[in-house]
């Protein structure tokens, strides 16, 4: 959401905003997926925390205090940058150019 809102400030054409955006968002994933092998929640930690006792096991497991905290601090890490606007041109010119 983040990243959407800052492409709809920063380019006046809106196809091309939710174009960056995306990209931009598909590369924090990879970039994420990359570092902790996946972006599904139930991968990431072992556990349904859509079930009661999943839930239960993942307050008390306290995992969320070092694990998750390390994956959010990741993003977080990722995107903030974006906010300058010489990084945030940056990174669009580095999705813009194939991988080599």
């Amino acid at each position: 959401m983040a990243v959407g809102l800052l492409a709809a400030r920063r380019i006046a054409d809106h196809r091309e905003a939710k174009r960056a955006a995306r990209r931009l968002t598909a590369r924090l994933m990879d970039d994420f997926k990359g570092a902790y092998g996946s972006t599904d929640c139930r991968d990431l930690i072992g556990m349904d925390l859509r079930t009661e006792e999943g839930h239960r096991a993942f307050i008390e497991s306290e995992i969320w205090r070092d694990r998750c905290m390390r994956q959010i601090e990741f993003a977080i890490g990722q995107l903030a940058p974006l906010g300058d606007q010489a990084a945030w041109e940056q990174a669009l010119q580095d999705i813009d150019e194939p991988a080599s």
